[in-house]
């Protein structure tokens, strides 16, 4: 009896293997149904992402705040916001980081997406403080700096009363690089004395050629030979001690005692805190 039970179970047993074999072809294929299905609708959700993310009227989709010299048109082709781009798989970062390479005229570049097809660029430009160019130029120079010291293009005729900067090599720094040593002490001269407080000492040209002081010509023809502590520097303690060098000296050049005085001493290589007032053909023998 027992040996006839077994027989049983296991013919049950072998009855129901297709059953199993089915239920698993049948599991595997509403599983894959699923993952199909799900794949189908996410591709279609991207799509239509896609799709919404897409310029199409690049006039009302796309905004430019540029600057005085770096273009609207510039900015879009850089960018490539133009119709039929897609705004959300642009590699906005190494467009920006390109541009402010390649362009030293921008500062920086601010990009906003305000909806999936809209994006806003702000362009940042240098605003120059003084032009910069080579020891034996005449004057007549594209290059400029800004507060920063970094040296960039600019139109020449648009800086012409802005201090000039002579650096000691032949040409000026390329664009992008940025001023060291005295040439960068000179352009904090130059912005230091800029103040209202210095408004009767305009400088015109600052020749950063010498080895521990500056050549500074006024607008009156007069020169100014002129060091502070830690010249060079870019410290607040630098800029204090340049402005009380700025302040004798302004306290100098407007007294009575040296009046018409064309060749001025302010360098501290005397007594310190004193100006001299140097007659002019002393100086040249």
């Amino acid at each position: 009896m027992a040996r006839k039970n077994s027989r049983l179970e296991h013919a049950v047993k072998k009855d129901q293997r297709p059953l199993y074999a089915c239920l698993g072809i049948l599991a595997v294929v509403v599983v894959g149904a699923v993952c199909y299905g799900v794949f189908s609708l996410l591709s279609y959700l991207s799509a239509i992402c896609a799709e919404q993310a897409r310029i199409t009227d690049q006039s009302t989709q796309v905004s430019i705040a540029a600057g005085k010299l770096i273009g609207a048109r510039l900015v879009i082709n850089h960018f490539g916001l133009t119709n039929g781009a897609n705004t959300a798989e642009m590699p906005y970062d190494e467009l920006r980081a390109r541009l402010l390479k390649d362009m030293a005229t921008v500062r920086d570049v601010r990009i906003t997406r305000k909806s999936p097809n809209f994006v806003h660029v702000d362009v940042f430009e240098r605003t120059p403080v003084a032009r910069v160019a080579g020891a034996k130029s005449q004057g007549v120079t594209t290059s400029c700096v800004d507060s920063e010291g970094v040296v960039f293009y600019y139109p020449a005729q648009k800086t012409a009363l802005l201090p000039l900067i002579r650096v000691p090599d032949v040409k000026p720094p390329k664009y992008g690089t940025k001023l060291s040593g005295l040439a960068m002490a000179a352009l904090h001269l130059a912005e230091e004395a800029s103040a209202e407080a210095f408004d009767q000492m305009k400088i015109q040209d600052v020749d950063a050629s010498g080895k521990d002081f500056l050549v500074t010509t006024l607008d009156n023809a007069a020169r100014v030979k002129l060091a502070w502590a830690d010249m060079g520097e870019d410290s607040a303690a630098a800029r204090e001690s340049l402005r009380r060098q700025l302040t004798r000296l302004n306290s100098a050049i407007n007294s009575k005692v040296a009046e018409g005085a064309k060749l001025w001493n302010a360098t501290d290589y005397g007594t310190p805190g004193r100006v001299y007032a140097t007659d002019p053909l002393a100086a040249e023998n």
